[in-house]
């Protein structure tokens, strides 16, 4: 467990969508390379370049980690008060005059 700032925290957060969409991306566009065979050249062989199911694993930690700040944020945020100066929320839900 790490204590981060709530900013440090959206960084993060920020960095591990970035990295989730690269690993989605070099899973689906670059596992596997298409080998040809044969004289016509129509046979072809995909050879996998890496595990797909490490690739998934990772995506899956990741997602787990997002989660995590989230909700931590999330729990801060509900005990968090500020005081911002001449707000009044009934204000804002009186008729029109």
């Amino acid at each position: 467990m790490a204590e981060l700032t709530i900013n440090k925290a959206l960084v993060v957060q920020k960095s591990i969508r970035a990295r989730i969409s690269e690993l989605t991306t070099l899973r689906s566009e670059v596992s596997t390379t298409d080998e040809f065979y044969g004289d016509s050249g129509k046979n072809r062989v995909k050879i996998p370049n890496y595990s797909v199911t490490r690739v998934d694993t990772k995506i899956s930690e990741l997602e787990a980690m997002l989660f995590d700040i989230d909700a931590a944020i999330k729990d801060s945020n509900a005990v968090t008060k500020i005081d911002i100066e001449g707000f009044d929320v009934k204000k804002i839900f009186e008729p029109l005059k």
